[in-house]
């Protein structure tokens, strides 16, 4: 038996058995899309991004899967990811997916009902980097020039004194 210590345990469904799925990477994906709809506006200097909203939930390999799409992150104004506890499980971090988002010109934050934390390059904090404190949350790339930016940052940080420090104005 490949598995002694499940000997006895019950026979798995065809749907609990291991089974192989093709992957590939964003930028594979995306690289010949499909026809736009006729509603879609192609990106101009007003719109440079083609792509609102990037959103990801890879089950903690969204670092991995955000550092495989550089050409679609360039093409994407807002980047909304799961920082996933088992990002650690994975040999990932919190910080490999903030690195990725920066290098396309994100800001990165760990959301929590009541402020937004940045946490990408000066703002990256080892000590919370790990697998206690990792949980399940989201985590939103911004770009700095947006003009979300400040919106976005006072209405989700309620925090004046780093909604002050990340431009966002009041609370």
């Amino acid at each position: 038996m490949c598995f002694p210590h499940l000997a006895g345990a019950p026979t798995p469904s065809p749907s609990q058995r291991r089974q192989t799925v093709p992957a590939d990477t964003l930028d594979n994906l995306l690289a010949a899309p499909p026809p736009p709809p006729q509603w879609f506006t192609p990106p101009t200097p007003a719109r440079p991004y083609p792509i609102d909203l990037l959103k990801t939930d890879t089950e903690g390999y969204d670092g991995p899967a955000l550092a495989a799409a550089p050409a679609t992150l360039r093409r994407a104004r807002l980047v909304l990811w799961e920082c996933h506890a088992a990002m650690a499980a994975v040999g990932g971090s919190h910080a490999a997916a903030a690195a990725a988002l920066a290098a396309a010109g994100f800001e990165v934050y760990k959301l929590a009902p009541t402020t937004a934390v940045r946490f990408d390059g000066a703002w990256y904090f080892p000590d919370v980097d790990d697998r206690a404190h990792m949980g399940w949350h989201n985590c939103l790339g911004v770009r700095g020039g947006d003009p979300l930016r400040a919106a976005l940052l006072g209405r989700l940080n309620r925090l004046p004194e780093c909604v002050a420090a990340y431009g966002g104005g009041g609370a």
